[in-house]
């Protein structure tokens, strides 16, 4: 009889220990990855990063989106030409706040905004980056190329207000919203279709998956994750996916 019940709790711990081993081979399905501005440019090479430096308005987008200590920093050395010391760059701070004064070094870092330079006397200081401190200059105060071309084009004869824009753009959002809760239809419960580039970036990014039985769009795990998100988050996304 002992070796009865012996049996039986080694056969009930066997079951568990397979059971346990079994769920840890199970895959978490993965959750939806939102980047904003500042993970987005992290992730991009420092070349790249030079690249878009380049101009004017995308300089002043990336300083507008820094930490208000970061923003500080820039601004109190933008008109400097010679490297800052890092000591007395930390000493603009109080001791309060010395781990945000770490945290933001990295990001302006990180971003390529500055860089570490040598100072006379072997001191380690920051200065930014030439190619962003010169277009932030030019953001700031002016001159340069203009930034866009609309000066130069013909008066639409077609020519629609602010209001129309919004609501044209976000119906036609809503088109791309409904598609994918409505099971890979080929048009929205509003009865308008979304392109073929629209559908493919929703693929692209796990938002939607193909059908194992017909191959029809499907919406994904982190597809409803992204429903619940506002517009402007999803549209970033969306935009993130399409630049990649």
């Amino acid at each position: 009889m002992s070796e009865a019940k012996s049996s039986q709790g080694n056969s009930g711990t066997t079951s568990k220990g397979s059971s346990s081993s079994g769920s840890s081979l199970i895959t978490k399905p993965a959750n939806l990855e939102c980047k904003d501005l500042e993970e987005y440019l992290k992730s991009r090479p420092p070349e790249v990063l030079e690249k878009l430096y380049n101009y004017p308005a995308i300089c002043l987008a990336v300083y507008r989106e820094l930490p208000e200590i970061a923003r500080q920093f820039v601004i109190r050395i933008l008109f400097v030409e010679q490297p800052i010391p890092q000591a007395v760059v930390s000493s603009w701070a109080t001791q309060v706040y010395a781990k945000e004064n770490t945290s933001v070094s990295q990001v302006l870092t990180e971003l390529g905004v500055w860089r570490s330079a040598a100072y006379p006397g072997g001191l380690a200081a920051w200065e930014l980056c030439p190619t962003f401190k010169k277009n932030l200059k030019i953001a700031l105060l002016g001159g340069g190329r203009p930034w866009s071309m609309s000066n130069a084009l013909d008066p639409d004869q077609k020519s629609r207000d602010i209001d129309f824009l919004d609501t044209y753009a976000m119906s036609r959002w809503r088109c791309v919203l409904h598609y994918m809760v409505g099971a890979g239809s080929s048009k929205g419960m509003e009865g308008e279709g979304i392109s073929p580039d629209a559908v493919r970036i929703l693929l692209h990014a796990n938002l939607m998956k193909r059908d194992e039985s017909d191959g029809s769009p499907v919406i994904t795990r982190q597809g409803f994750q992204f429903l619940l998100l506002d517009t402007q988050a999803q549209v970033w996304h969306f935009m993130l996916q399409y630049l990649d």
